[in-house]
């Protein structure tokens, strides 16, 4: 599986969780959806572009998004640029969505390439028995900076695992999936965040004790909406799992309330 995590013992990833979160910077990186109807449609697979261009000047940095709503087939993502106006398409980046007979949804996310003026970019979708669908192509204005890469692999929706912090109009959701239905050795979990009118703190915690103490595992997410845009995205990379190990994300909407919301187990 794309962007498998290798196998790691319960009792070393909760050692060495404190020493990582202190060694790993904070994912500050928010990305919005095109979306629209610049979206790609195969079967049921949908292909999208997600761009960190959430304000005027920041990173002109494109990723290609797919969604699989019903995974029985499996589906094909790639993120393709050109740099003639469109007159040639070079694969950049891709993921795979491998078919599934006991899950019905599963999405995948790129790295990002740059797509500021002089380039093009679309993402594309295909899957058994269809042809390839592709979004309709952007550049996006000259900016600055690099992002945080919002790459995940492909990955299965947990249903009924989501959470949100915050109130009614400005809040914090955030979900989280696994790289394998089933936990087992090489499983790894990541988890998209919905930043919704306020700054928004996510992180990943597992325990080895069926619950009874948690670590943080990973780089912390903090996002804070701009003025502009104030309903954005934002992405954490698998983060190891399996036997042994129980996940879930947790959420604080700082400005609103010093409350910490942590979802369901995993």
């Amino acid at each position: 599986m794309l962007g498998a995590v290798a196998a790691v013992a319960a009792s070393a990833v909760i050692a060495t969780s404190a020493a990582a979160i202190a060694a790993t910077p904070d994912i500050t990186t928010a990305w919005v959806p095109i979306g629209g109807s610049n979206l790609a449609y195969a079967g049921t697979c949908i292909g999208n572009l997600i761009s960190s261009q959430v304000s005027a000047g920041a990173p002109a940095y494109v990723a290609a998004y797919a969604d699989d709503e019903e995974d029985f087939t499996g589906c094909a993502l790639t993120l393709q640029r050109s740099a003639n106006g469109g007159k040639t398409w070079h694969v950049v980046r891709s993921r795979t969505i491998p078919p599934t007979k006991t899950h019905g949804d599963a999405s995948a996310i790129t790295a990002d390439v740059f797509d500021g003026p002089g380039y093009r970019a679309r993402a594309c979708v295909i899957t058994a028995g269809m042809p390839r669908r592709c979004t309709p192509a952007i550049t996006l204005a000259a900016g600055t900076g690099v992002p945080a890469s919002p790459a995940q692999p492909a990955s299965f929706t947990l249903i009924a695992r989501g959470l949100s912090a915050g109130n009614g109009s400005a809040w914090c959701g955030a979900s989280m999936a696994s790289t394998t239905v089933k936990k087992q050795a090489g499983s790894a979990v990541d988890a998209a965040f919905q930043v919704v009118r306020t700054a928004c703190v996510y992180w990943i915690q597992v325990s080895a004790n069926k619950g009874k103490t948690w670590a943080s595992t990973g780089p912390r997410v903090v996002i804070a909406p701009p003025a502009g845009n104030p309903i954005v995205q934002a992405f954490l990379g698998p983060q190891p799992d399996g036997p042994g190990l129980i996940a879930r994300t947790c959420a604080q909407a700082p400005d609103i309330s010093a409350t910490v919301i942590c979802g369901h187990t995993w």
